[in-house]
């Protein structure tokens, strides 16, 4: 049985265009799938970390940021909470902020380094954020007590401009 030449042609134009159409959406796929992909091939991973050490007669508190992923951090923002006499804790944006309160508890600040938007961390590097110490006996109970009530909230980005957040302490 023979088909009409115009039934023959209306099939392979229809199957031709099923084929296209199938390898359209297969490549829309695929773009998808690489963008992903490509999204989380440069994820950043930051970790804020506090540190303490006994230097002879006194101590040394030390925070920490370090990159642990596989593409750049862009950092946006920090917010510092800091607790205060009163016993209600203080939220700040930068360190200077941050150091009188830090100061009244016994300490002294070694060096700091504040987080401006838009400042690139990149992979598998680190930075210290807040280096203080404590002279005399209670040195390292004052040390365990700012480590222990300041808190960290950083605000990061990939580049592909999704938002991220590390902490330290309780939000």
């Amino acid at each position: 049985m023979r088909l009409p030449s115009t039934l023959g042609s209306t099939i392979a134009a229809s199957a031709a265009t099923f084929t296209a159409v199938v390898a359209v959406v297969i490549a829309v796929w695929d773009n998808v799938q690489t963008r992903e992909h490509n999204r989380l091939s440069v994820l950043p991973y930051v970790v804020i970390q506090r540190t303490q050490q006994q230097e002879g007669e006194g101590g040394t508190a030390t925070i920490t940021m370090s990159n642990e992923g596989v593409g750049p951090a862009i950092l946006q923002s920090v917010e510092i909470r800091v607790p205060t006499a009163t016993g209600r804790d203080t939220v700040v944006s930068e360190w200077g902020a941050a150091a009188p309160y830090i100061q009244r508890m016994g300490l002294g600040i070694r060096g700091w380094m504040d987080v401006d938007s838009g400042i690139a961390l990149g992979v598998q590097r680190s930075g210290v954020l807040l280096r203080a110490a404590a002279e005399g006996d209670s040195a390292m109970i004052r040390v365990q007590q700012l480590l222990d009530g300041l808190a960290l909230r950083l605000r990061y980005a990939s580049i592909y401009g999704q938002r991220h957040e590390a902490t330290l302490g309780d939000w």
